[in-house]
């Protein structure tokens, strides 16, 4: 079966681990996700960084859309580095996911 074109937006305890934080990496993702939010009043939360073996690492970061309650539902952005290296980002409105400060401490 084909690999999916990019990791899931909800972190999968049982296939990725907490990684060792990768300043370089984490910075990338913060500048991407910072290029595609401004003008948007978009605060990010605090962003969870994991790995596996299918994605490599894995940066994930929720976000308030000011004006707008979603609760209970979740938006997140994505960063990940694809088969050739090109930093990506995902991003996902009003998912029925679990809030990332909610499973930060799930992640080992």
């Amino acid at each position: 079966m084909a690999q999916p074109s990019r990791p899931p937006i909800a972190v999968d305890a049982t296939r990725e681990t907490a990684a060792t934080p990768d300043e370089e990496f984490s910075k990338e993702c913060k500048l991407l996700a910072d290029s595609f939010i401004a003008g948007r009043d978009w605060p990010l939360g605090e962003p969870l960084v994991t790995t596996s073996t299918e994605w490599g690492s894995i940066w994930r970061v929720d976000f308030e859309v000011e004006g707008h309650n979603y609760a209970p539902f979740v938006n997140r952005i994505t960063c990940w580095k694809d088969e050739k290296g090109v930093l990506s980002i995902s991003v996902a409105l009003g998912q029925e996911i679990r809030p990332l400060r909610e499973i930060r401490h799930e992640i080992r």
